[in-house]
Formats: structure tokens, C-alpha cells, sequence
């Protein structure tokens, strides 16, 4: 997992906090103490309460959105006539290509950048959502 993509959704607190924790979720999990030293520990696909044996309380994980979870997130912050709109997809579509092509505001990337999707999309979302852009360590206004 892109080291750049794990800061962009630890800072992205409202994102963050629309979290419905569900099995097969990504997560980082932040606290070395109770990794027993361990850092940059992923625990993926498996449910909040029972990964591994552990109990980690709420909060002690980083979110790590997939592209998918990301776009679901944007349709609902749609108005609910395209919400419910047979061609939902290609409107999003639509919409992330024109952000792409024209703003791509926040993110110093060039085509001599590696940039994931979910990088992509998160910006996306947190500009068009939140009137948040990401300058390279943080969202702002």
C-alpha cells in the first residue's frame, strides 16, 4: 500500500468518519504498542471485532478506502433524482473525467508521478464532497 494513499485517508477525518465498519474492509492499524512493535501493519478482508484473535477498539484503525467504496461514497452525496439515474455510472464517470482532464486540484502529481486510482479518486471526492484539496500533506480549504 502507497505510503502517499495511507496519509491522504488518516487526514481525510470526514471520510474517516463516515466509516461503517463491514467485513473485508482495509484498515491500517496505527497503534505499535499493541502490535507488539510491529509498524506499517496491514490487516485486510477481515471483520473490525475479530481480525487475527485481537480486540482493538474503535479508533485505532486508519480507514484505507477501495476505489469502489470511494465512488459508492460519491453517488451518495449526490442528489437523489441521479442518485437514482439508470446511467449513475457513466455521470460519475463523466464527472471524475472532467475533474481529471480540467482541476485535478491539490494533487502535485504530472504525468512523471505515480498516482493510484484510489489516490485519484479520493481527491476527487474530497474536492467535490468536501471543498477539500490535498497539498501534499494535508486537506485544506
Amino acid at each position: 500500500m502507497d505510503e502517499i494513499y495511507i496519509m491522504m485517508c488518516e487526514k481525510s477525518k470526514d471520510i474517516q468518519k463516515s466509516w461503517v465498519r463491514t467485513a473485508g474492509d482495509m484498515f491500517f492499524l496505527a497503534d505499535e504498542a499493541k502490535l507488539e512493535g510491529k509498524t506499517r501493519t496491514y490487516i485486510l478482508g477481515c471483520h473490525w471485532r475479530k481480525c487475527l484473535g485481537c480486540k482493538y477498539e474503535a479508533g485505532h484503525g486508519i480507514w484505507i478506502p477501495r476505489q469502489s467504496q470511494l465512488q459508492e461514497i460519491y453517488i451518495q452525496s449526490l442528489p437523489k433524482d441521479e442518485q437514482e439515474s439508470i446511467n449513475i455510472a457513466v455521470v460519475m464517470l463523466d464527472d471524475f473525467q472532467d475533474w481529471v482532464l480540467n482541476d485535478c486540484s491539490g494533487l502535485d502529481w504530472s504525468y512523471k508521478t505515480k498516482v493510484l486510482m484510489e489516490q485519484l479518486w479520493l481527491a476527487f471526492l474530497m474536492k467535490e464532497k468536501y471543498n477539500k484539496i490535498w497539498n501534499g500533506k494535508e486537506w485544506i480549504t
